[in-house]
């Protein structure tokens, strides 16, 4: 006599999972509970992201009315640039306009001899004797050409 229940199937067969409604609204319920905590970390990081750049922009702002004991840069605008950084601390850019518009391109060199002035003054003597003009960026200054010097390079 063989021992086999009568509610017992045999061992090939799958059984799929009864889901009822309850399980499904719980489950739904789990899930949006998810995409809204993600929504709101999405959006407080760029509120985060949005307030570093304000920051960002506040704190070069106030660096460019700091003064700059003194400042002896000579060579290429670049390495004059990375002058300015390194004793500033304050990042400045050059767009490839500027390059572009430059007679001789990054080659472009100058001297640069200040003592107790602030960054703006420096900025705005390098700007006026080069034909550029600068703007407050999000992390950096960024040197761009004037408008006459755009159009005599275009």
């Amino acid at each position: 006599m063989t021992n086999q229940n009568h509610n017992s199937r045999p061992s090939s067969h799958f059984d799929s999972p009864r889901i009822s409604w309850r399980d499904l609204t719980s489950a739904a319920l789990r899930l949006g509970g998810c995409v809204l905590f993600l929504l709101a970390f999405s959006y407080s990081a760029s509120t985060c992201f949005a307030q570093s750049e304000i920051s960002s922009s506040a704190l070069i702002g106030k660096a460019m009315d700091s003064q700059i004991p003194l400042l002896d840069a000579k060579g290429g605008l670049l390495d004059v640039m990375k002058t300015i950084e390194s004793q500033t601390g304050v990042r400045l850019e050059a767009t490839q306009a500027v390059w572009d518009a430059l007679p001789w391109g990054q080659d472009t060199t100058l001297s640069i001899h200040a003592s107790n002035t602030t960054l703006r003054e420096t900025i705005e003597t390098i700007t006026h004797r080069l034909g550029l003009t600068y703007r407050l960026g999000a992390e950096a200054i960024v040197l761009e050409p004037s408008p006459p010097l755009a159009r005599h390079a275009g």
